[in-house]
């Protein structure tokens, strides 16, 4: 993901004058954090980001624009382009996780299902399976422990999982297949405490059971691995596609599964 900090300013080069930009810093906006870019209320800006309110004026307001790397936003200008003109752009930009965005068509993603794990809003470092919205665990045992707050990024929860395959996060989507429909995943994560580099690797699987529920008969579509850790303790981005959903799967409501995360985004 991208979070965009923004205070254009667009000189022409051959006269050196500043030229009017409507609304640079977003200032002018009806102040609901999470808008999406086209509203019409936040002038001089199109695109498919939304807007973000931060905690932090750097000197150009506290209002920016959120977007992810397949998206983008545009400035708006009324000025007429001359032969002959050149131009020079000036804005403030920063890269950052942000598990809070939530793309169009996201079937589990920030605080959507609790894809971002931040719906426990309790200040309790150890929180087992029962007490994380949504998310469950598909080896059985509810009362262990689920998610931690240790080396998380700005105090983000984050999933904790076993390579003895007794914490299997698992979330039951409620969303219908499709057949030959494609899911977009992506998450981050790192490797812990006594990771073997060489064999381990996050596994998440797409699945459906035979009565549609999670204790059902499992039957899985597809599963996807994360590759090996390529820095030790440090949080990496998987992204990939789901092959077309098959016919035996068409209206079949999606469960996944997977491994030790700070965020998940299925799509």
């Amino acid at each position: 993901m991208k979070r965009l900090f923004l205070s254009p300013a667009i000189v022409a080069i051959g006269i050196a004058e500043p030229i009017d930009l409507v609304n640079p810093s977003f200032e002018i906006n009806h102040n609901i954090d999470g808008t999406a870019l086209s509203h019409p209320e936040i002038l001089g800006w199109e695109g498919e980001g939304i807007l973000s309110e931060g905690d932090t004026d750097y000197g150009n307001g506290r209002w920016k624009t959120l977007f992810d790397d397949a998206g983008s936003a545009h400035q708006l200008t009324s000025h007429v382009i001359k032969t002959g003109e050149s131009f020079s752009l000036r804005f403030d930009a920063a890269l950052a996780p942000d598990t809070s965005f939530i793309p169009e068509g996201a079937i589990v993603g920030g605080a959507l299902l609790n894809g971002n794990f931040d719906q426990d809003t309790s200040s309790f470092d150890y929180r087992i399976f029962t007490e994380t919205p949504h998310w469950f665990n598909f080896s059985g045992d509810q009362n262990a422990q689920a998610t931690t707050f240790s080396d998380t990024p700005g105090e983000s929860r984050r999933a904790l999982l076993s390579d003895a395959g007794n914490h299997l996060f698992a979330l039951e989507t409620g969303y219908l297949l499709t057949q030959k429909q494609k899911l977009e995943i992506s998450y981050r994560w790192r490797d812990s405490t006594d990771w073997d580099d060489s064999t381990d690797q996050v596994r998440v699987t797409l699945f459906t059971t035979s009565d549609d529920t999670p204790t059902g008969r499992r039957t899985d579509i597809e599963s996807m691995l994360s590759g090996p850790s390529t820095a030790d303790h440090s949080y990496e981005v998987f992204q990939g596609t789901f092959s077309p959903i098959p016919s035996q799967a068409d209206g079949k409501p999606s469960l996944t599964t997977q491994a030790v995360l700070s965020s998940l985004l299925l799509m």
